[in-house]
């Protein structure tokens, strides 16, 4: 069983690198789909431009955790800026 490697360390390997080991990466999905509380998860996802992940922080859309729900709502429309569709 491999230890995954905490939010702030796979951070610092993008800012350091300018990208992710696979390895990294498996471990940023698993925080994710699994942190209580993924803020950190998600807030990384913006900064990076993960967008292939954009479909796993868009599950947190109905968190129960209010500031989850806003971060995840801020980050798809406003810091990833995808198009919301609108209906008339």
């Amino acid at each position: 069983m491999s230890i995954v490697k905490n939010v702030k360390y796979i951070r610092d390997e993008f800012f350091d690198n300018g990208k992710l080991a696979a390895q990294s990466m498996q471990d940023m999905i698993w925080h994710i789909e699994n942190d209580p509380l993924p803020d950190r998860s998600i807030s990384l996802v913006t900064d990076a431009c993960f967008m292939e992940l954009v479909p796993l922080i868009a599950k947190h859309l109905d968190h129960e955790d209010d500031f989850v729900r806003e971060l995840t709502v801020g980050s798809i429309v406003g810091g990833l800026k995808l198009p919301v569709n609108k209906t008339v």
